[in-house]
């Protein structure tokens, strides 16, 4: 079953979102490569969007692109998009994303884990040296 596309609630979408992060039109016009004109009618859902544009949309706007097109947070069932800690959480994946390569790397061995030091044994009763040398006594 297709998900229809309310390009009018995705333009309400991206409006709420660029205002949250504080950002005019053209400052988002020009964070993604487009007309200040063009963002106007993407935010009344007068126009369609490339796929490209949503994907820098959604980077720009730190949200995923479920949110952005469906306003479905993708983490929590049925939730209407406006889920907090799910933003925050695919922020933090988005990091780790960008900087995976860089963390992943061979820096070379693991260090070896620090051994305990066993204290000495004291000899048993009934062994050679625990009474002593033999045949004293």
């Amino acid at each position: 079953m297709a998900t229809a596309i309310d390009y009018k609630a995705m333009g309400r979408r991206i409006r709420a979102f660029r205002k949250e992060h504080g950002m005019t039109q053209a400052a988002l016009a020009q964070s993604i490569g487009m007309s200040m004109s063009f963002i106007g009618h993407v935010e009344r859902g007068t126009r369609n969007i490339s796929i490209e544009t949503l994907v820098k949309l959604s980077d720009t706007l730190d949200i995923t692109l479920d949110m952005l097109v469906l306003g479905a947070d993708p983490g929590v069932s049925g939730s209407p998009g406006t889920n907090y800690k799910m933003r925050l959480l695919n922020n933090v994946f988005r990091v780790l994303n960008d900087h995976s390569t860089e963390w992943l790397q061979d820096d070379g061995p693991e260090p070896k884990p620090k051994r305990k030091k066993r204290a000495k044994a004291s000899p048993r009763e009934g062994t050679p040296l625990a009474g002593g040398i033999e045949g004293e006594g």
